[in-house]
């Protein structure tokens, strides 16, 4: 299959001259890739840094959180009507929160749901699987409607 690019406003004679281009790609790739590494060194080196004062201050905010709900736990008074309290720095107080815990295993409720017909109280996902579709003839899969997208797509390897 051939290319179907424009060609380049550039191009090279002979393989002697794509042989120094692959050279060039591969400094260039390895320059980049210590470019990475000390990128990478650098940041991790200022995460660290950041990381033990970042997780002291969260362990403060944590800490004074729960002294804050400590206190309104021994003040219901102060949460009958309305149920929070309007601070200068904050609003403080209590909602409801709902949620469903299943008491028997999955599979029971499920079967239930499905007795019931309470289908959508059930979660399907469905996708289609490439990798296996793959496996089958071309008539099969534009049958099913889709089609194989056969690509003739140029590389580089260059050598290290």
């Amino acid at each position: 299959m051939g290319c179907k690019r424009n060609p380049p406003a550039v191009t090279y004679q002979d393989l002697a001259a794509v042989d120094q281009a692959l050279e060039t790609i591969a400094a260039a790739e390895a320059d980049a890739a210590t470019l990475k590494t000390a990128l990478e060194a650098r940041v991790a080196s200022i995460t660290a840094d950041y990381d033990g004062r970042i997780q002291s201050l969260l362990a403060t905010a944590k800490e004074t959180r729960e002294l804050v709900e400590g206190f309104c736990d021994q003040h219901p008074e102060l949460f009958e009507k309305p149920r929070h309290q309007e601070l200068p720095h904050g609003k403080i107080g209590y909602r409801l929160a709902e949620s469903i815990k299943l008491v028997r295993t999955v599979e029971h409720v499920l079967a239930a749901l499905h007795e019931r017909k309470l289908v959508p109280a059930i979660n399907v996902k469905e996708t289609v699987n490439k990798d296996v579709l793959a496996t089958y003839s071309d008539e099969t899969i534009e049958a099913v409607g889709a089609k194989r997208i056969v690509k003739d797509l140029f590389y580089i390897e260059t050598t290290k």
